[in-house]
């Protein structure tokens, strides 16, 4: 999409999603005799808990041949099912929407036209250099226009080994900073995050990212994200 926002770095590195994802969360069938069955959408046993473990069977060996053979883009025989929307070709289903997200056939690029149109001038506030022991303060200077709505902030710090920190916690998975935060003009500042410079803090440059999401939606995405901008700060002792 050549209107992706810029500079996320979480979904830069990300894999290919599979054609599926639900050998991957769970969505499995044990019937009263014991049956482990694939999907609710299909009928195809891969194991019965009364001879085995269900996390054997989670992992074991036709589960993980499935997995590989979504991963790379086909079904196997277990999913060629008339109950299955993929291999019947649906376009509205909700196992699609948790693929590829709300926005798809375009939508995604013209939502994020429109972000952009509506947040010209926004910036992320950061001081150049902060020293270990002081606290790093990461605000959005929000200029906003356009009808009022909400969003999930993400901000993201990625130092010069590409280590990523979510912010203001420091996790390594993608957390908001801020949940549904409103957004309306004439905008105003946004406290973001106000941490301690510690040890987990390496010396040099480090990037941050803060990036507008719908609310609630999975921040692996990508268009799920509405808008993004960076500004950097250097740390040193």
């Amino acid at each position: 999409m050549s209107h992706v926002p810029p500079h996320v770095p979480w979904l830069a590195g990300l894999p290919p999603r599979p054609l599926c994802p639900v050998p991957w969360e769970g969505n499995t069938v044990v019937t009263s005799n014991g049956a482990v069955q694939l999907c609710c959408f299909s009928d195809a046993v891969v194991g019965n808990v009364q001879t085995e473990p269900f996390q054997a069977i989670w992992n074991g060996k036709t589960m993980q041949r499935i997995r590989r053979t979504l991963a790379a883009g086909a079904l196997p025989p277990e999913c060629r099912t008339g109950s299955c929307p993929f291999f019947r070709g649906d376009t509205l289903h909700y196992l699609i929407d948790r693929r590829d997200g709300a926005f798809r056939d375009g939508a995604a690029e013209q939502v994020q036209q429109i972000a952009a149109q509506r947040l010209a001038g926004t910036r992320c506030l950061l001081p150049e250099r902060v020293r270990r022991g002081d606290r790093l303060r990461v605000r959005l200077d929000l200029r906003y226009s356009g009808e009022p709505g909400r969003v999930d902030v993400f901000v993201c710090r990625q130092d010069g080994n590409g280590v990523l920190r979510f912010l203001p916690d420091g996790q390594d998975f993608p957390v908001p900073a801020l949940f549904d935060q409103g957004l309306a003009a004439p905008g105003a500042t946004m406290d973001l995050a106000d941490v301690a410079v510690d040890g987990s803090f390496a010396d040099g440059r480090h990037q941050v990212c803060v990036a507008l999401f719908l609310p609630d939606s999975d921040p692996n995405l990508q268009n799920h994200c509405f808008w993004s901008t960076t500004a950097d700060v250097t740390v040193s002792d």
